[in-house]
């Protein structure tokens, strides 16, 4: 007997690095009353790779939502819940970057003639609330609905469009093009904003200079 809800959390960890925060969430978070959960997470695989795989394997298992979590974040005990209550394709919260100028990761406009995504600026994103339709959405936290996996062609991940003119687009971006082909929407609800750890930083006399 199929449980009420399924939920298949993925975790594409590259290595072996874990943020204590990152695992304070998730033993803190609050899934939806009944719902079976369960967790893969992989090493030393490109995140294209390594999401096909625990898809193809939630799929196998009946999972009804899939939770993308990069392994570099925070979030509070209720989004993840919040976010599968909206019953959207595709839906995530909000975080900014790792390297300066901290870019936020969620994209309201396609230059189709540039082939590019335009970021929401900080100050914008910090100002918004509520559900947004977006074109692309960095990856950092998604809810993603079973039947988007039936509309978008396996791999879903990857492919031959990832080869840019001059540069290799990322799997996340990769993902909003192709749900943009198939007229899958993707939303942002910017009152889940997610704590991503910073790298990359360098300080000078006790003050970030970059």
């Amino acid at each position: 007997m199929k449980d009420k809800l399924r939920i298949g959390l993925c975790v594409p960890n590259y290595n072996d690095d874990c943020k204590f925060m990152f695992a304070f969430s998730l033993w803190k978070t609050k899934f939806p009353d009944g719902a079976a959960v369960r967790l893969v997470a992989s090493r030393a695989q490109w995140a294209c790779n390594a999401l096909t795989m625990m898809v193809t394997e939630y799929i196998a298992w009946g999972a009804d939502f899939f939770v993308i979590l990069s392994n570099d974040i925070a979030w509070n005990p209720n989004d993840i819940t919040l976010l599968i209550g909206h019953n959207l394709p595709i839906v995530g919260g909000w975080a900014s970057g790792r390297c300066h100028p901290f870019l936020c990761h969620v994209c309201d406009y396609y230059d189709s003639e540039k082939n590019a995504f335009r970021p929401v600026k900080n100050e914008d994103a910090a100002k918004r609330m509520g559900v947004e339709k977006i074109y692309a959405h960095g990856g950092e936290m998604m809810v993603i609905r079973r039947d988007v996996f039936d509309k978008i062609p396996y791999p879903w991940f990857f492919g031959p469009e990832m080869i840019g003119k001059d540069r290799l687009v990322t799997e996340d971006y990769f993902f909003a093009k192709q749900a943009m082909k198939y007229g899958v929407d993707i939303y942002v609800d910017w009152d889940v904003p997610i704590k991503h750890a910073v790298n990359g930083m360098t300080t000078h006399k006790g003050v970030l200079i970059a």
